[in-house]
């Protein structure tokens, strides 16, 4: 992984804890790490130099996905499946 999503780590923990502040519920927030993730690596390809191929929109939306799910660590996912 490179060292641009080895740093978005800990900026997408600071922008769920941005959104833990607006009392969303809690089993929601992996999801919401997940999609920063995801987000975050969509910008990533339009913030590269040449133009995109299709391989590189699914590379790095692919590493988004991941370092959003280091971010919300991945043994929290199980509350989105929990019966309450």
């Amino acid at each position: 992984m490179e060292l641009t999503f080895t740093v978005a780590i800990p900026v997408i923990i600071a922008f769920v804890g941005i959104v833990k502040e607006f009392e969303v519920e809690k089993k929601y927030l992996p999801l919401v790490a997940v999609v920063f993730g995801v987000v975050g690596g969509f910008f990533a390809v339009l913030g590269m130099v040449k133009m995109p191929e299709a391989q590189d929109y699914f590379e790095y939306l692919f590493k988004g996905l991941i370092a959003g799910l280091a971010a919300s660590g991945l043994y929290d996912h199980k509350a989105l499946f929990k019966k309450e």
